[in-house]
């Protein structure tokens, strides 16, 4: 018989290359050591090690400090605990799962380790890993003819592209003479009809030689359309921030006011994880949730922050990110088409109210919506439309104040399980502030042949830019316009396109239930969390 060692496993999704963090949900299991790892929807098994330094966050807001221990070799009599043990003020301590939300684990040579115990599944604690990314670096393209290189770490399907899977065009900024990943835009656009402008603050870039470069890089499983590249380049006073809006506006910030509460849907004290933009995030799982119950297939979490009496206006920040698990869902509005796909493309291309339908299904579903509170109701204010899974971008969305009667401004956020990430939540009440803009069209744009295709991204019309290929690329580079003296400098871009997702189109469609999901809510992530369970039932642990 195989010798098999008793230890927490993870089931990790692997969503971020830069700057961000890695989340996912473990398993307390047995497990051979010497089989490969375990792929999951999206998810990811691997080890917690024995004896690492821990900080676990209680539900309460608590925040205990020790050292991780491994469940003992007598698996039943761990599962039957449904604990953690933990070596605290050299006493060992056993801590139930349903009280831990958050546990960070320190690593010597990166950043900490960060997770959420999330409740019991399976006969055995579910956990959640969060692996900080923050002194990773992607390998720089060769000179001159950059490509889209992986970050290290594996693969998730045995390919040479990482574990992430983007849903969208992936831009890369030099950065000290290498490139990083810094934008993931128009995600969703799944069709023609469906393009739009995103716009994404560019965190990394910085001049060299007064020039700015950058490079879009195409991923295996898609087929980008680019139709327009645009920097905007902001200068604005000092000590303030230009973010994106979900309107398609650029908003200042003066400053980010934290919220003085913070509880989730599950009734968990989660204002550490979304006071401050760093390491900490809030994620729920989708494994500790039943598919049958119509209520578990929502989370979210209610917020409250300081009102100044005089306030009018408001600007929520947020601060997040899609799981790779909820971004590979939309493939299921795919290959649900089967071997109708193409004509189903047609269709939403020629009809704006088959159209409408989908887009709001996908609001309704999956998106993040913002809601507050008036002092009778939950007053929609709007929504986030989805960010990707490689970087996490900052977003802001307006509220105006004039009808809320309350002392406090009380927000909430509410989507499907284990698709969002949210890493910060903060408001701003400043007034409107004035800055400077100076839209610069590219200097140079060539393709992987070298090819000028400068003419077919300086304007929104009928010419495009394809990346079909893995080799596809474009090298781009801006003049950087002069700077106001005693102004900060932030970089916008708007990119304008779609992308089609190279998915093999074949069986039977499933009209009617596709057409069912169209109409009825959240029965699109009940089917997806029954999928996700059934192969969290049939893992080879």
């Amino acid at each position: 018989m195989k010798k098999l060692l008793a230890f927490v496993v993870l089931i990790a999704t692997l969503f971020v290359i830069e700057s961000c963090s890695t989340v996912g949900y473990g398993v307390g299991q047995a497990m051979d050591k010497r089989r490969p790892p375990v792929l999951l929807e999206g998810w990811q098994v691997a080890e917690i090690k024995h004896k690492t330094p821990v900080k676990i966050l209680l539900n309460d807001g608590r925040v205990l400090e020790g050292r991780y221990l491994k469940p003992s070799d007598k698996l039943e009599e761990t599962k039957a605990k449904k604990s953690i043990s933990i070596e605290y003020k050299k006493a060992t301590i056993q801590i139930p799962v349903d009280q831990i939300h958050q546990i960070q684990a320190e690593k010597r040579t990166a950043a900490p380790v960060i997770g959420l115990v999330v409740g019991a599944t399976i006969d055995a604690v579910i956990f959640a890993k969060i692996i900080s990314s923050k002194d990773s670096k992607d390998p720089p393209p060769k000179p001159r003819k950059p490509s889209y290189s992986p970050p290290p770490g594996g693969t998730q399907t045995g390919g040479d592209y990482g574990s992430i899977f983007p849903s969208c065009p992936l831009v890369y900024v030099e950065v000290d003479g290498q490139y990083k990943l810094d934008a993931e835009p128009f995600g969703g656009a799944l069709f023609k009809s469906a393009e739009f402008t995103d716009i994404d603050r560019l965190e990394n870039l910085a001049g060299v030689d007064d020039i700015y470069r950058l490079m879009i890089a195409n991923h295996p499983s898609e087929k980008i359309h680019l139709n327009q590249l645009q920097l905007q380049v902001i200068d604005h006073p000092a000590k303030t921030e230009v973010l994106p809006s979900n309107s398609g506006d650029l908003t200042v910030i003066r400053e980010r006011i934290a919220p003085k509460t913070a509880v989730s849907f599950e009734n968990q004290n989660v204002r550490a994880l979304l006071r401050d933009h760093d390491e900490l995030v809030w994620l729920a799982s989708p494994f500790d949730k039943n598919p049958e119950v119509k209520s578990e297939l929502r989370t979210g979490v209610t917020l409250a922050f300081d009102r100044p009496m005089t306030a009018q206006h408001a600007n929520l920040i947020l601060n997040v990110q899609n799981t790779e698990w909820g971004v590979s869902l939309q493939d299921q509005i795919l290959t649900m088409q089967g071997s109708e796909l193409e004509q189903w493309y047609q269709k939403m291309n020629e009809s704006e109210d088959l159209k409408r339908e989908l887009i709001e299904a996908m609001v309704r579903e999956g998106m993040l919506l913002i809601k507050v509170w008036d002092g009778i109701a939950w007053k929609d204010v709007g929504h986030i439309w989805e960010v990707g899974p490689a970087v996490d971008k900052h977003v802001v969305v307006g509220i105006d104040l004039h009808s809320i009667a309350t002392d406090d401004l009380k927000i909430k956020i509410e989507g499907p399980p284990g698709v969002w990430v949210v890493n910060q939540m903060a408001v701003d009440y400043s007034d409107p502030v004035q800055f400077d803009q100076t839209v610069v069209q590219p200097a140079t744009a060539v393709n992987r042949e070298g090819v000028d295709i400068r003419h077919l991204i300086e304007k929104i019309d009928e010419n495009y830019v394809i990346l079909e290929d893995i080799e596809d690329f474009i090298d781009l580079t801006y003049v950087v316009p002069s700077e106001r003296d005693g102004w900060e400098r932030t970089v916008i871009l708007r990119s304008t396109g779609y992308y089609k997702v190279k998915i093999e189109a074949s069986g039977e469609p499933q009209t009617e239930l596709f057409n069912r999901m169209m109409k009825e809510p959240y029965l699109f992530m009940q089917h997806a969390l029954r999928a996700l369970h059934g192969q969290v039932t049939h893992m080879p642990l």
